[in-house]
């Protein structure tokens, strides 16, 4: 398969030169396993515990199996031996200075990471690695604009197989994909029990992406109880599949006490499970705005995370009716993003921006932008100017990265 270079190997390859061992988490098929081996397989052994075989091996001796290894490895699906761990610990301590020795990724990161902080602590580098970005798509494709990117990471997503497969085995992965992360992951792992309920838990959360989740209506809707669907939120939280965008407060314990809206890490498998197969079936669809600012802000997350950039990202609603999309808080500042899928922009489309400059002066805010379709850039008020994709990726949020490196 045509390898796609990734933005986050830079960081892959800082982590190995600082720690011991560097985890690698992230959802399953994101590319974990092909960019590590693609960085480092000319000079680390490679072990799969998806493997039965060394599976079997590492969990009969784990100590035995790691010092077995001769050099740097790279351990994949590490969750399913969780004793490797222990055993990873006692040989970093007996040589705490070299750096780089173990390589661990896994796909199921509420497992790995449980592993990871009972065993490992203070001697292991954490990446998150996502689905393909939209400016490696960009720079792997042959794109005009990012609008073009847009449209194309709805209808074959970002994971790398539909990506660079047909449309048609695009739409046919994504079917596979779902049952085997809801039979392989979910009824493996976490024995959740009512499969079908769960399903329907994801459909449903697909539909309202980009709204504030209402675990209540949902819990009507499905006859399920509340608990056990935040239990589901964890598991696709852990799994990689969606992102809880929180509300932003003044006071950094009430953000989490407040209810996130659900965004779609992939925007693909956002439109497949809303049966949104072509541009046309998402251009007339009542969600394309929510699948747009769905879009922008998975998009914004990624790329600060693929450069281990220090933003927080929220969303602001108050009391008084004020709403902002998107809010970015870096270097004590907040940068408020309303996300528009219209080409058209108003004055008017600038007030939450001008409303959020004026209630948050101590944050300060020197600009807030317009995101929208138009390709075009310019300003609207004394705080607010309206950007396109193409500004946005290829110089606001570069910007914003320069200032805090």
């Amino acid at each position: 398969m045509e390898y796609i270079k990734r933005t986050i190997e830079t960081v892959i390859k800082d982590y190995t030169g600082m720690f011991a061992v560097t985890a690698v988490t992230g959802a399953r098929q994101s590319g974990k396993s092909t960019t590590i081996k693609k960085i480092f397989g000319g000079k680390y052994r490679y072990f799969s515990m998806d493997d039965p075989g060394i599976r079997a091996a590492a969990a009969k001796n784990p100590v035995e199996f790691i010092k077995g290894i001769d050099g740097h490895c790279i351990i994949d699906e590490a969750q399913y031996v969780p004793d490797i761990f222990s055993a990873i610990k006692i040989a970093v301590d007996e040589n705490p200075s070299l750096k780089g020795r173990f390589i661990i990724s896994g796909s199921q990161q509420y497992l790995l990471m449980k592993s990871v902080t009972e065993s490992l602590a203070g001697r292991v580098g954490l990446i998150d690695m996502f689905p393909l970005s939209a400016e490696e798509v960009r720079k792997a494709g042959k794109y005009d604009n990012y609008a073009h990117v847009f449209y194309d990471m709805c209808l074959k997503g970002g994971y790398p197989a539909p990506y660079l497969a047909s449309k048609k085995e695009s739409v046919e992965w994504y079917e596979s994909y779902l049952r085997s992360y809801v039979e392989r992951d979910v009824r493996t792992l976490y024995n959740i029990g009512k499969l079908n309920e769960f399903d329907s838990f994801i459909s449903i959360l697909a539909a309202r992406a980009g709204q504030i989740l209402n675990l209540s209506s949902i819990s009507t809707d499905l006859g399920t109880a509340v608990n056990t669907l935040k239990s589901w939120i964890t598991i696709l939280q852990a799994s990689g599949i969606i992102y809880l965008l929180h509300p932003y407060h003044d006071n950094a314990s009430k953000r989490l006490t407040k209810s996130p809206k659900v965004i779609f890490v992939d925007t693909g498998l956002l439109c497949h499970l809303n049966k949104l197969p072509a541009k046309n079936d998402l251009l007339e669809s009542r969600i394309f705005g929510s699948v747009f600012e769905n879009f922008c802000v998975a998009e914004t997350l990624k790329f600060f995370k693929n450069r281990k950039g220090r933003a927080e990202l929220y969303f602001l609603r108050n009391q008084h009716g004020l709403e902002v999309d998107l809010l970015i808080e870096i270097n004590k500042k907040l940068v408020p993003v309303e996300i528009k899928s219209s080409a058209k922009v108003t004055i008017g489309d600038a007030a939450s921006i001008e409303k959020a400059a004026m209630l948050y002066r101590d944050m300060s805010i020197d600009k807030g932008y317009l995101l929208n379709l138009s390709g075009k850039t310019g300003r609207l008020s004394e705080f607010a100017a309206f950007a396109g994709l193409d500004e946005y990726f290829d110089r606001i949020l570069p910007g914003m990265i320069s200032a805090i490196l």
